[in-house]
C-alpha cells in the first residue's frame, strides 16, 4: 500500500516537473521572441534617427528634403508598430475574441494618426492608401473608412503652381492655350491634380497634372517602404516589388496618352452604348501634363448614396435605418423596378401640380420652383457593366485600366435626362396640340351653330 502511495507521489511530481518545464518553456518563447523584435525596432530606431541627423547636418536642399523625409516615416510609423507587434505578443496566449477587442482599440486608436501620416509624405504612400481604401475583405473598418478620402480628397497645391507647370510644359501662357481656367483643383491624387478648362473652340476639358520631382520622391519611399516589409510582413515584399513596377509606368503622361486612345479604340465599339472614356485632346501631351475632354457626372458612390439617402428621407426615416433594413431584408430587383417607377410618377405629378398653380395663381402669389426628379441607379446593371468592360479589355484586348478605384467611375446622366425630356415634351406637345384643336373646333362649332340658326329662322 505505501509503494503504491510513494508511486503516485513521484508521478505527480513529475507532472507537475513538465507542466512547470513546458511554462518555462513557453516564457522563454515569448521573452526571445520581445527580445528580437525590440532589437529590429531599436535597429530601425536608430537608422530613423541616423536620417534626421544626417538631415540637420546636411546643407545640400535635396539631400536635406530626402533625408528629412525619411526621418519622418520611421519617426511616425515605428511606434505605431512596436505597439502592434507587443500587444501581439501580451495577448497570444488568450482567447482569440479578447486579441480582436485589443487589435480594434488599436485600430480606432492609430486610424487617423495614419491618415494623417500619408497626407503629410503624399506620393506613393496616397496610392498605397487608395489600394488599400479597395480592400475591405482585410484592410480593418477604421483604416477602410479613413483612407476611402484619399480616391478624391487628397489635398491640392495651389492654382498659381499649376499654371506655372502649363505653361512650363507647353510653353505658352495660360491664356493663349486655353479661353478659360480653373485655379481651383477639382480633384487630387498621388502623384499630381487635377483642373477644369476650356479651349479657345469652347470645348471643355480637364487638365491632369503631374507635381515636380515626383519620380525621385516615389523611389525613395519606395525604398522606404521595403524596409519596413522587411521588418513588419516580410511576405509582402513580392507585392511591393510588383507595385513599384506597374506604379513606375504613371509618370509616363506621354505613354498613359498612347494607351487612353488604344483603350477607346478597343472597348468604345462594343459598349459605347453604355460608357464614355474621355477622349485626349491631340496635341496638348507632355512628360508632365495631359489634357482630356471633360465627361460631366457624379462619382458612382456619392450616387448610390446620394439616391438612397433621397429614398431614406421620402420614407421618413434615416439613412443608417434604410442600410439597416436592407442589410436584414434586402429588396429584390422587381421591388427596387416599382419603387423607381413609382418615385418618377409621384415626382411627375408634383411637378404637375406646381406648373398648373405658377401658370395661374404663381403670376400673383410668386412662383414655386419643381421638384428634381430622382434618377434611379440599377446598381445590379452598373456593376455587370462594369464586370463585362474590365472582362474584355483583360480577357480580349490585353490592354486595360489597372487603376479603377471608385474615385475614377463616375456616372453619367445624360440619357436619363434625354429619356425624360424627350417624353415630357411628347406629352406635352400632344396635349398642347389636342386641346388647341379642341378648342379651336368648339369654338368654330358654336360660332356656325349661331350663324345657322340666325341664317335659316330670321
Amino acid at each position: 500500500m505505501w509503494r503504491r502511495g510513494i508511486q503516485l507521489i513521484k508521478s505527480k511530481t513529475q507532472h507537475f516537473s513538465t507542466l512547470n518545464v513546458e511554462h518555462q518553456q513557453q516564457r522563454y518563447q515569448r521573452s526571445k521572441s520581445f527580445i528580437s523584435t525590440s532589437k529590429k525596432v531599436l535597429k530601425w530606431m536608430t537608422l530613423g534617427g541616423i536620417g534626421v541627423g544626417i538631415g540637420i547636418i546636411i546643407q545640400d536642399k535635396d539631400l536635406k528634403q530626402i533625408a528629412s523625409r525619411t526621418g519622418y516615416f520611421w519617426r511616425e510609423s515605428l511606434p505605431i508598430w512596436a505597439h502592434y507587434r507587443y500587444i501581439q505578443w501580451k495577448t497570444q496566449d488568450l482567447p482569440d475574441e479578447i486579441q480582436d477587442i485589443e487589435l480594434e482599440r488599436l485600430h480606432d486608436l492609430y486610424a487617423d494618426k495614419v491618415l494623417e501620416v500619408i497626407l503629410n509624405l503624399g506620393g506613393v504612400f496616397v496610392k498605397l492608401g487608395q489600394v488599400g481604401s479597395t480592400r475591405g475583405d482585410f484592410v480593418p473598418k477604421p483604416y477602410l473608412e479613413r483612407l476611402s478620402t484619399l480616391q478624391d480628397k487628397v489635398p491640392a497645391r495651389s492654382g498659381e503652381y499649376a499654371r506655372k507647370v502649363i505653361e512650363e510644359a507647353f510653353g505658352k501662357k495660360i491664356e493663349d492655350l486655353f479661353d478659360d481656367f480653373d485655379d481651383k483643383a477639382i480633384a487630387a491624387a498621388s502623384i499630381g491634380q487635377v483642373h477644369a478648362a476650356k479651349l479657345k473652340d469652347g470645348t471643355e476639358v480637364v487638365i491632369k497634372i503631374q507635381h515636380p520631382n515626383m519620380e525621385e520622391i516615389f523611389k525613395l519611399d519606395m525604398a522606404n517602404s521595403r524596409l519596413f516589409a522587411t521588418l513588419a510582413q516580410p511576405e509582402n515584399l513580392p507585392l511591393i516589388n510588383e507595385f513599384e513596377k506597374q506604379i513606375m509606368t504613371e509618370f509616363n503622361f506621354k505613354r498613359e496618352y498612347e494607351m487612353l486612345n488604344r483603350i477607346r479604340e478597343n472597348v468604345m465599339p462594343y459598349f459605347g452604348d453604355k460608357i464614355l472614356i474621355p477622349r485626349p485632346i491631340p496635341g496638348m501631351v507632355s512628360d508632365k501634363v495631359i489634357v482630356m475632354e471633360k465627361i460631366p457626372g457624379v462619382k458612382l458612390v456619392d450616387g448610390i448614396m446620394n439616391q438612397f439617402k433621397g429614398i431614406a428621407e421620402r420614407q421618413g426615416i434615416s439613412f443608417e435605418e434604410l442600410k439597416q433594413r436592407a442589410k436584414e431584408n434586402p429588396p429584390t430587383e422587381s421591388q427596387l423596378k416599382m419603387f423607381n417607377w413609382r418615385m418618377k410618377a409621384e415626382t411627375t405629378l408634383k411637378n404637375q401640380k406646381i406648373r398648373l398653380y405658377n401658370y395661374t395663381l404663381g403670376h400673383f402669389n410668386g412662383y414655386k420652383d419643381y421638384v428634381k426628379p430622382m434618377t434611379f441607379i440599377d446598381t445590379k446593371k452598373v456593376l455587370q457593366t462594369l464586370l463585362e468592360v474590365h472582362a474584355h479589355q483583360i480577357f480580349i484586348d490585353g490592354v486595360f485600366n489597372g487603376d479603377c478605384h471608385p474615385g475614377l467611375i463616375f456616372f453619367f446622366f445624360f440619357f436619363c435626362f434625354f429619356v425624360f425630356f424627350f417624353f415630357f415634351f411628347f406629352f406635352f406637345f400632344f396635349f398642347f396640340f389636342f386641346f388647341y384643336f379642341f378648342f379651336y373646333f368648339f369654338f368654330f362649332f358654336i360660332f356656325f351653330s349661331f350663324f345657322f340658326f340666325f341664317f335659316f329662322f330670321f
